[in-house]
């Protein structure tokens, strides 16, 4: 076949041709080894291995060997100083890569540490390329499996020459995107894998549409390349890289498409800022000018007549990776100072290939959701038509190239710029730094959720760095456009850099676009992006009330107003401005929302109240309230209680309210009462009635209310559940229902059952949480299973009763009664008289602390004792005593022999705690033949005892002062007088219960 001597036909490397900011690092503490080889590698042959500088030629030297003549041109200035290359063979035994491939080179490794270089090197392989088909060169990716296609510069039959940047395709990916992640070729940390493989042409005239699977309008970006702050010319080549980067490293894996997918509203472009400012960062990074117009001038030659060269390779490598393609298009745009031509490009993909219509099918990032093409006619492409960019004249481009992917670009680098992107601080170290304020005292920066009571945002960008802008008070001001969410500009220009925007009360969605000027002098300025945000704007509008909005007053007596202002800024001094409507001159106050007035007049006026900035007097808000004023009239003085429940009498004081009710009215709220108990002119009292709620109380004359004082109607005292309804000792439990506080908790009480058939109280101090409809206690000991209820001494209500069952283990507690039923004895008083039946209560709560085989003692708390002599109570205290005893358990019923009394002579003190006083009149009590005998409630025995109590010991009775230390009287028994005797209550008959606790 016709041998196509190829100049190198690429024109604008432009926008993306090279990379040279750094390459891939290998981690070499883990050499590459392919754990699934999709190539089986026979004989290996070493072909070279020499130290290279730039400028020189490595030149395979193996008479015999298919490879013999093989040539790497280094180009100058590549790298500095020199660099190892080993050059190595590979049989190729077989391969999964389809029919499609057909090798007809060995495998070919170059090993070169380095990474990529300043130039272009240029390898010719030799070949014997069989009649009718194409040569195509493929770079072997052990870390992906796959294969990449290689710039096919020219070919005939007998070589094949390509073009690459760098021989380190196995440092390139990231780790987390290897196939394999278990790799080892000996010695070798960064290399290359490529071979020739032929393809017949007419399986590729054949294959009708060429399709990759890239779309347009799902995977190319959604914006126009309009060019950017730090890619002005445009950024084409960055923003088709990106695409295709997305498309093979990350759509591959997660299937999510590109098109708007960093777009918050797709009616506006400008707000993809992370993917627009990606492209840009991707342009600068990818293609550093001095280096493009190198290889412009010294290694690319434009030539139309290898066209049909590029689309069949462009084609066939389409055809074998199903892979879109990067294309660099280019005009003659002039020449140079010393005339060597000026060239113009573009950067486009190429995502298929019409083989019927010799087409390749073409993504523009200049027409976003549109696909384009390019046709091969003659051998020689049409000149493509489009733009350097979105803003450029429209211009045909006969120059058609396509490029490699990593062999040109340094594709590492990408994938940092995309986390970069995903992080939201893409380009922060390209595009100027800049910030937009808010016009205020100082200027404040705008930043999201930013709160204001101006219904009105002036704003500018200052930059300090801009070329073009306008300096005002110390700030570079460069342009900025405000968008709302539907993608309208909204924004007024004030000059200068400054712009205003009207807000709505509540949130504003607002897109704030900054852009910088850039041109060769202030009257060629173009606007170029620099970036866009979403910031929401809360406008608080201030508002103004007067309370009360409308007043009925009476002529002469002083009134009392007050501005409510709601959303001021704390560091705003203010003035409230009032006008009470009955031509009186305005009165103003500063920082201070109350005000008093008296009107001279009667009538009904219209209050006209105005809050201004102090500093500018700027109106911030304004409202007006309403004030009839009459000659004379009922007044509320007061009211007692403030608090009741329905059901309870109010009182009501005042001035004026008539001698009789007539026609007048009591209102709580707006209801009027029905129930007034009586009617003075200076004093009502009516019933709170049923269903009535918390409320003002006022009196209605006719039309005209009179002032009023607030009634709390307090909820009806109930108890609608306990929880749990079942307890024990310890537990805790919680009442719910309504009205369970009061103004005054501690008269609250909540009132159980307990062993003795009576009720035991709980007091405030007992709580653990108090409130309007909870009350939680824990159960204390000696409560029994029953009713349950709340009494409230502060209104003297009590709730209804609910049940509450507690369980007592019968192993653990035993209860007793003693016999006789009550104590008789002989009472003397001081002038000689006597009486019996003197000690008629007694009640005795017992623990027992220490159980043995021989026996127990017992502490025995006296809860209630009366000593009377029958006609009243001559004898009472109110104090709590506690007496120790220690005793056996026996057979023998005879307890006690005697007891004698001592003199009591009259006191009156106050206990030790502060709280209680007692008074005793003199007299003696004398108590003599008296047995006790405890008997068990239920027939059981307890450590092998009948349940029996013998005490053989004497009792005296002490007064608090005379006696609180022991002392002890015949027989075994000590009792100790804590501190005296205890009278809480009276109960009919003498019983003594005893409560027995296992030893612990």
């Amino acid at each position: 076949m016709k041998t196509l001597t190829s100049s190198t036909y690429y024109r604008i490397f432009v926008y993306m041709i090279v990379a040279i900011l750094f390459s891939g690092c290998p981690d070499k503490e883990n050499p590459i080894t392919p754990s699934e080889n999709n190539v089986e590698l026979g004989t290996e042959t070493q072909l070279s291995q020499t130290q290279q500088g730039a400028g020189s030629v490595v030149t395979i030297s193996k008479p015999g060997n298919q490879l013999n003549g093989m040539t790497i041109t280094i180009p100058n200035d590549a790298f500095s100083g020199s660099r190892p290359f080993t050059v190595t063979s590979f049989e190729i035994k077989s391969h999964k890569f389809g029919s499609n491939v057909n090798p007809i080179t060995p495998l070919i490794r170059v090993a070169s540490s380095g990474g990529y270089a300043n130039g272009i090197y240029e390898i010719k392989i030799p070949i014997t390329l069989p009649q009718g088909e194409i040569p195509l060169v493929f770079i072997y990716d052990e870390q992906t499996g796959k294969l990449e296609p290689m710039i096919v510069q020219h070919y005939g039959a007998s070589s094949v020459t390509v073009l690459t940047r760098h021989f380190t395709t196995s440092s390139i990916h990231p780790k987390s995107l290897y196939k394999h992640d278990n790799v080892n070729l000996q010695g070798l940390t960064e290399y290359s894998s490529f071979f020739v493989s032929s393809l017949n042409e007419s399986l590729l005239n054949a294959a009708g549409t060429i399709s990759t699977g890239f779309t347009v309008g799902v995977d190319d970006w959604e914006f126009v390349n309009w060019g950017s702050f730090i890619s002005p010319g445009g950024h084409c080549a960055g923003q088709s890289i990106g695409a295709m980067w997305y498309w093979y490293e990350k759509k591959s894996k997660t299937g999510e498409k590109l098109f708007n997918k960093f777009s918050d509203n797709p009616n506006l472009w400008q707000d993809n800022a992370r993917g627009y400012r990606f492209s840009s960062v991707l342009q600068s990074d990818l293609l550093p000018q001095s280096l493009f117009t190198g290889f412009m001038r010294n290694t690319i030659r434009l030539d139309t007549n290898i066209d049909k060269m590029k689309f069949l390779t462009t084609a066939g490598a389409l055809y074998v990776t199903h892979e879109p393609l990067y294309i660099s298009i280019a005009y003659q745009d002039g020449v140079y100072s010393d005339n060597k031509p000026k060239y113009a490009g573009h950067a486009i993909v190429c995502y298929g290939v019409s083989m019927n219509e010799k087409k390749l099918l073409i993504s523009d990032p200049n027409t976003p959701n549109n696909a384009q093409s390019i046709e091969l006619i003659n051998d020689r492409f049409k000149p493509y038509q489009s733009k350097l960019n979105g803003n450029a004249n429209s211009m045909h481009f006969p120059f058609i190239s396509p490029m490699a992917k990593t062999s040109l670009i340094d594709w590492a680098k990408i994938e940092s710029r995309y986390t970069e992107l995903l992080n939201g601080t893409i380009g922060n170290d390209k595009f100027p730094a800049y910030t937009t304020y808010v016009i205020s005292t100082p200027d404040i920066p705008l930043t999201n959720n930013y709160v204001t009571t101006n219904d009105t945002l002036r704003l500018y960008t200052d930059c300090p760095t801009a070329p073009w802008g306008w300096n005002v008070d110390g700030k570079r001001r460069i342009l900025t456009t405000i968008y709302n969410s539907n993608g309208n500009a909204i924004q007024i220009n004030e000059g200068s850099g400054l712009y205003r925007v009207q807000l709505s009360e509540g949130d504003n969605k607002l897109g704030v676009l900054v852009e910088g000027q850039q041109g060769p002098d202030a009257s060629n300025l173009d606007a170029c992006f620099v970036d866009f945000k979403w910031i929401t704007v809360k406008y608080s509008k201030i508002t103004l009330a007067v309370n009360p909005s409308e007043y009925n007053g009476i002529v002469g007596k002083e009134n009392s107003w007050d501005a409510v202002i709601t959303n001021l800024p704390n560091n705003i001094n203010y003035t409230v401005v009032w006008n009470f409507g009955d031509g009186t001159p305005e009165q103003k106050v500063e920082n201070n929302t109350a005000i008093k007035y008296t009107y001279g007049s009667t009538g009904s006026f219209t209050i006209t109240v105005k809050l201004l900035e102090k500093s500018t007097n700027k109106k911030l808000a304004e409202t007006t309230a309403k004030s009839t004023i009459t000659g004379t009239g009922l007044e509320l003085t007061g009211m007692y209680p403030t608090k009741a429940r329905v059901g309870k009498d109010i009182t009501v004081n005042g001035k004026l309210l008539g001698a009789t009710q007539g026609t007048k009215a009591v209102y709580v709220g707006d209801v009027p009462i029905m129930a007034v108990k009586s009617w003075s002119d200076t004093r009502i009292v009516f019933t709170i009635p049923a269903n009535t709620v918390t409320g003002l109380v006022r009196v209605k004359n006719g039309t005209t209310f009179s002032n009023g004082f607030m009634l709390t109607v307090v909820p009806e005292l109930k108890i609608t559940s306990i929880s749990p309804n079942t307890a024990t000792e310890g537990t805790t439990v919680t009442i719910t229902g309504t009205g369970l506080a009061s103004e005054d908790n501690s008269t609250v009480q909540v009132f159980l059952s307990n062993v003795f058939g009576s009720y035991w109280s709980l007091f405030e101090a007992d709580y653990i949480k108090h409130t309007d409809t909870e009350i939680s206690f824990k159960v204390p000991a000696g409560v029994g299973s029953g009713t349950v209820y709340v009494s409230n001494s502060y209104d003297w209500v009590k709730s209804n009763m609910l049940w509450l069952t507690v369980a007592v283990d019968l192993s653990v507690y035993k209860y007793v009664t003693l016999e006789p039923d009550r104590i008789q004895g002989t009472f003397i008083d001081e002038k000689g008289n006597t009486s019996t039946d003197v000690l008629r209560y007694v009640y005795i709560y017992a623990t027992v602390n220490n159980v043995t085989s021989n026996g127990f003692k017992a502490e025995f708390i006296q809860d209630t004792t009366v000593i009377t002599d029958g006609s009243g109570g001559k004898f009472t205290t109110h104090w709590y005593s506690k007496y120790v005893i220690t005793g056996t358990l026996t057979n023998d019923s005879n307890l006690i022999s005697n007891i004698k009394g001592t003199k009591y002579s009259k006191t009156t003190t106050t206990a030790p705690d502060g709280k209680v006083s007692y008074s005793l009149d003199s007299g003696y009590i004398t108590i003599s033949n008296i047995k006790w005998t405890a008997r068990t409630t239920q027939p059981e025995v307890y450590n092998g005892y009948n349940m029996e109590l013998n005490c053989t010991d004497v009792f005296k009775l002490c007064t608090f002062a005379e006696h609180r230390e022991s002392s002890t009287y015949q027989g075994e028994k000590t009792y100790k007088a804590l501190k005296g005797n205890t009278v809480s209550g009276v109960n009919s008959g003498c019983r003594v219960y005893l409560k027995f606790r296992k030893s612990r």
